[in-house]
């Protein structure tokens, strides 16, 4: 990841649960909560690795529904921006969770030990990479045979009406940037009219994934792609 991106991040932390909030009128819980719909395995005991956590909010998120559900998930939290990782500690901190571990960690260069994972998470990752086939290398070497890959993220509505909506919308968060960090939040609409998607899962099938299934979310700006190893 490139120290760009991490100045990026650092800049707007302590505004960044409310900001994600604010701009998707409380959507993105609804696209978080999806995802960790999807990192819920049949078996009781297994390990999640969430990349590129931020604040840890899917980190969380998969933690409390799997203990809804009677599973005992142990999950590894990781961020290459330690100022996001200070609001994802004192979340873990204040609901006194033993079972999440926070790291710093490059996703382009895991420290994490081959095959140690049985699922990983990514969410609002991909449009930040440089390089998405080494990252993807990066996924795959870490998961274990079988195991699981859920990637959220945005990028520009399919249908016509979808895409008038967020050409419209699209306004509307440029215009909220001038209140806040005009470059990272014009970024954000650059970077979700510029992501490839179905790019992205032609280089999940060229490195051996299989099953890559993708799932359009609310306004179709969200997805969420899913593969097995």
């Amino acid at each position: 990841m490139s120290e760009e991106v991490r100045r990026r991040f650092s800049r707007i932390a302590s505004k960044y649960d409310f900001m994600n909030h604010f701009l998707s009128m409380g959507v993105d819980r609804k696209w978080r909560a999806a995802a960790a719909g999807e990192a819920m395995l049949d078996k009781k005991r297994y390990r999640v690795l969430d990349v590129a956590t931020g604040t840890g909010d899917l980190a969380l998120a998969i933690d409390h529904l799997a203990k809804d559900k009677g599973k005992d998930v142990e999950i590894v939290a990781t961020d290459f921006t330690p100022a996001m990782l200070k609001f994802a500690n004192e979340k873990v901190g204040k609901q006194e969770l033993k079972n999440i571990r926070i790291e710093v960690d490059d996703v382009m260069h895991m420290k994490q030990p081959a095959a140690s994972f049985d699922v990983v998470t990514a969410g609002f990752l991909l449009r930040s990479l440089d390089d998405l086939d080494g990252f993807i290398r990066e996924v795959r070497r870490v998961l274990k045979k079988g195991g699981k890959v859920i990637l959220l993220d945005m990028a520009t509505p399919e249908t016509p009406h979808q895409k008038r909506f967020f050409r419209q919308y699209s306004y509307f968060m440029r215009f909220v940037a001038l209140f806040s960090d005009r470059e990272a939040y014009n970024w954000l609409v650059d970077s979700i009219n510029r992501f490839d998607k179905k790019g992205l899962l032609k280089k999940m099938r060229n490195q051996g994934f299989r099953k890559v299934i993708t799932r359009p979310l609310s306004s179709g700006i969200g997805f969420i792609v899913t593969a097995e190893k």
